[in-house]
């Protein structure tokens, strides 16, 4: 059996090794190496190795298919009531009622965040106040009346 196929392999692993401690231009030639030197090690590698690789290639791929086939419980069925209104809404549409209900009663829902909006109406006799803000944006201020 030829060991030649230990050559690309060191030399592979050693640039997979220095990959990611290396900046700019010599990790791209260690990346490169790697890249190139990884087959050349698989077809210069003798069957019995080969075989290995495939061997865990095929126990590696198995297990992975056997974690995704979990079979997936069937949700139980839920009770029907009688009356709709009578009792709590609970489940997807608790939520879409909670905000027709906020609507209705003058509230604004926002990302399943409610929110009161205060009366136009209310706040027309009453003087508003305006706040003069700065603001800085890369050595500049700005002044911002809210």
């Amino acid at each position: 059996m030829s060991l030649w196929f230990l050559v690309p392999s060191a030399i592979c692993g050693v640039s997979a090794y220095l990959y990611p401690r290396l900046t700019d231009e010599p990790s791209y030639i260690c990346a490169g190496l790697a890249v190139v030197m990884f087959p050349l090690a698989l077809v210069l590698a003798p069957w019995e190795v080969q075989s290995l690789l495939l061997l865990g290639v095929l126990i590696v791929a198995h297990s992975v298919l056997q974690a995704r086939n979990v079979p997936i419980p069937e949700p139980e069925p839920e009770p029907e009531l009688s009356d709709p209104t009578s009792a709590p809404a609970t489940g997807p549409h608790a939520t879409l009622q909670s905000e027709t209900e906020a609507i209705d009663h003058g509230d604004r829902v926002y990302r399943g965040l409610t929110w009161h909006v205060p009366d136009a109406s209310a706040q027309e006799g009453q003087q508003v106040q305006h706040k003069v803000v700065e603001l800085k944006y890369r050595g500049t201020t700005f002044r911002r009346e809210i």
